[in-house]
């Protein structure tokens, strides 16, 4: 599992990408970032819990968590 989640790493990334450079009203790179974010997080509190205590693991969890959080806010609609 720990292997894999490097590569699960670049692609939330890269989904995060999408969703920040998307339009407010685009539900499916919404919801799909939402579930990518909250999967991460899971990911990494059962590494936690099972194999790693490291230091990368809470920023993994800390960095994932508010991505999931921030991902299921809405976006406001003013353009700067």
């Amino acid at each position: 599992m720990v292997c894999r989640l490097g590569f699960c790493d670049y692609f939330a990334g890269f989904l995060n990408l999408a969703f920040i450079s998307s339009s407010p009203k685009n539900l499916l790179v919404r919801v799909l970032c939402a579930v990518t974010n909250l999967t991460v997080t899971t990911f990494f509190v059962v590494a936690l819990l099972t194999v790693l205590r490291e230091p990368q693991v809470f920023v993994g969890i800390a960095i994932f968590a508010l991505l999931t959080i921030f991902s299921l806010l809405p976006k406001s609609k003013s353009s700067v």
